[in-house]
């Protein structure tokens, strides 16, 4: 009987986690919802909003004798604007799809049952100055993307009162190279590349920068992650760097990559408003008593986006 990790989605964190598994030689199932989520082939698509697929999926593996031990589910609708232009989606990716995992896997034979990771979001917390801990309390009322995932979250503890073994990842601003310029240090990157390569003029624009936010190399979520599968069943576990790092400071680093004279930085005036919470971030204690040490710097994280960058502009 082979051991498995099941990852479901394909994105910047499950390609991350896939990675790590193979790493220490982990046989990985690895499912997306279609072609367009399985750029290399390899994934078997199951949507994990239809709950029938998921059982098909799981009881085809337990008949196999190919068990899956642990499941970690990075399937979602990971951008918040992309929630708020489709809420009813964003509902079923982020909330239906986690509790028909769960739903699915009770049905399984006990033994046979994975421990499984979900992903929440930091986004779900009262917005608060300082350390975030998994203690404080969820936004009662916030957006789309926010409702889906605290509803997933008491999805979850639903199950988990029902015997399943789960855990939920809250993760904290997660990047790394694939991820999209739809993200602000991606695209902060984006431009200091064009800006290095001489394809846009030596001025890096933001909006405001001057506060503090948790910010963590996708390889440090993914190891974060994989320490979540041994924690307690039913417990929050933030994934963070456990430390802030202002926003301008990330720009100043890509300004230095891009090693061009006279580059300057901009904020466009229409959004130069302070936030309310001017330093916030995750307390990672918990993840940090799972033997969890974050390995990767701001400037790891702003090399690895520039490289990138620089790649994709090369053409």
């Amino acid at each position: 009987m082979s051991k498995e990790l099941w990852v479901a989605g394909t994105g910047l964190i499950g390609s991350e986690v896939i990675k790590l598994a193979r790493s220490k030689d982990i046989e990985v199932a690895v499912t997306a919802k279609s072609e367009v989520e399985n750029p290399t082939g390899e994934a078997e698509l199951v949507d994990i909003t239809d709950y029938e697929a998921v059982k098909e999926y799981l009881w085809k593996h337990n008949l196999k004798q190919k068990t899956i031990k642990k499941a970690v589910v990075a399937a979602g609708l990971a951008l918040p604007v992309a929630a708020k232009r489709n809420p009813e989606l964003a509902y079923l990716v982020n909330a239906i799809g986690p509790r028909n995992i769960g739903k699915a896997i009770l049905t399984l034979p006990e033994a046979n049952r994975p421990s499984v990771v979900f992903m929440g979001s930091a986004l779900q917390y009262e917005e608060r100055e300082g350390a975030i801990s998994e203690d404080v309390p969820f936004v009662k009322v916030g957006d789309p993307y926010v409702e889906s995932k605290s509803r997933m979250v008491d999805f979850i503890r639903e199950l988990v009162e029902q015997g399943l073994d789960a855990k939920i990842a809250m993760i904290f601003n997660s990047t790394g190279p694939i991820q999209s310029t739809d993200y602000f240090l991606p695209a902060m990157a984006d431009q200091a590349a064009k800006i290095s390569l001489g394809l846009q003029e030596p001025v890096i624009r933001s909006r405001y920068v001057g506060h503090i936010r948790d910010f963590s190399h996708v390889k440090d979520t993914a190891k974060g992650i994989f320490l979540s599968l041994r924690g307690k069943s039913g417990d929050l576990i933030n994934i963070s760097s456990g430390h802030g790092i202002k926003l301008e400071d990330m720009i100043y680093t890509l300004m230095e990559m891009a090693e061009v004279d006279r580059i300057t930085h901009e904020v466009d005036p229409q959004f130069n408003k302070p936030p309310k919470v001017h330093a916030t971030w995750g307390d990672n204690s918990r993840l940090r008593s799972l033997g969890f040490v974050s390995e990767k710097t701001m400037i790891d994280i702003c090399r690895d986006l520039f490289e990138e960058r620089l790649r994709v502009n090369r053409g």
